[in-house]
């Protein structure tokens, strides 16, 4: 039986594998096939983009009312703030073959990053 090293919502780490919790099931891998393992984030930029379009579309259009104005560039700063949240994913490499990444919310940014960093040192 292995000493489980570090359990969360995301996966446990034992003695000698890795079990990764997916939304529809868990994968188990051992540790010494594990090459590499990235936690990264990316943004929306096209998204942010078209949410600075709509503030300034709505900021600056005459032909609109004043209330619709307000209204667009509304949306457009609410679509910039949402699209600027950063979404994180957690990749694990097997051979030089990147396996499934996890998902992670901003709001589990830590345990995600817990994850990674815990393995990191069991691999290290």
């Amino acid at each position: 039986m292995d000493a489980t090293n570090f359990t969360n919502e995301f996966g446990s780490i034992t003695d000698k594998k890795l079990t990764i919790n997916y939304k529809n099931g868990s994968e188990e891998i051992l540790i010494e096939h594990i090459s590499s393992v990235s936690f990264n984030y990316t943004r929306n930029y096209v998204g942010i983009f078209i949410g600075i379009a709509l503030v300034v579309f709505g900021t600056f259009n005459v032909r609109v009312g004043k209330f619709e104005a307000l209204i667009l560039a509304g949306a457009g700063l609410l679509v910039s703030i949402a699209n600027w949240v950063p979404d994180y994913t957690l990749t694990i490499s097997v051979a030089g073959v990147n396996r499934k990444p996890i998902k992670i919310k901003n709001s589990k940014k830590n345990e995600g990053l817990a994850l990674a960093n815990a393995l990191r040192q069991r691999m290290g």
